[in-house]
């Protein structure tokens, strides 16, 4: 069968840059050296093999009230705040948006350590290719993005279909898509519509072969019944 045929052509360190070039991020000489010493069928296999899950980011900033430190009610310098309160009961609101700020580049410089430290994985990429796919708005609230990439890198590899359930429900997704502001009187059909959107382009494709799905004439009878 087309593409699913074993590789049968050489494989040296070149073929083995090439693959790690587009499933990694910069992958070092001793990656590639291992790579290319290990086979086609192991790097692949030691690509999909999910990761640990990594320890949460930590608060980064020592503690104090100097210009370059800071007191974080939810963790102490070199813990984390991850099991924190989202929104530290500080005063003034000012220093409450301060801290919020020095969580969410805990976070950002936690994120690059994941990619720098990942080794021969895709996790990473994919988690970053999933990020670009299901896009959310609002990158002010740390523990909001944490959750929100976690389930990224924790389907990176997984079923699209269970990934597609859970970020429908993310809090940042939620929020993005206006989720939080439904109601049982006047509930919001943003994520309905844009699933609408998908499968009439998909019924466009099927026509044009002369194939329409079962499912999609009855969404489309029911689309023009409601």
């Amino acid at each position: 069968m087309p593409f699913l045929d074993p590789y049968t052509a050489s494989w040296t360190s070149r073929e083995a840059r090439h693959l790690l070039r587009r499933t990694t991020f910069g992958p070092s000489i001793q990656m590639v050296k291992k790579a290319a010493s290990q086979g086609l069928d192991q790097t692949v296999d030691e690509l999909f093999t999910l990761l640990p899950v990594p320890d949460p980011p930590l608060k980064s900033i020592p503690d104090g009230t100097g210009g370059n430190q800071l007191d974080d009610p939810g963790a102490l310098y070199g813990e984390t705040w991850v099991n924190a309160a989202p929104f530290p009961n500080v005063n003034p609101p000012m220093y409450r948006n301060r801290i919020l700020r020095s969580r969410s580049k805990s976070l950002y410089s936690w994120t690059i350590l994941q990619i720098w430290y990942s080794g021969i994985s895709i996790q990473e990429k994919l988690a970053l290719f999933w990020h670009n796919h299901f896009v959310v708005g609002d990158a002010t609230i740390a523990h909001r993005e944490y959750i929100y990439y976690s389930l990224l890198r924790s389907f990176a590899t997984g079923n699209f279909r269970e990934l597609t359930k859970e970020i429908t429900i993310d809090t940042s997704m939620l929020y993005y898509l206006s989720g939080a502001e439904n109601t049982v009187d006047a509930p919001m059909r943003i994520i309905p519509g844009n699933c609408w959107n998908y499968l009439l382009l998909a019924k466009g494709l099927w026509q044009a072969r002369g194939i329409i799905p079962p499912i999609l004439r009855r969404m489309s009878s029911l689309w023009q019944r409601y």
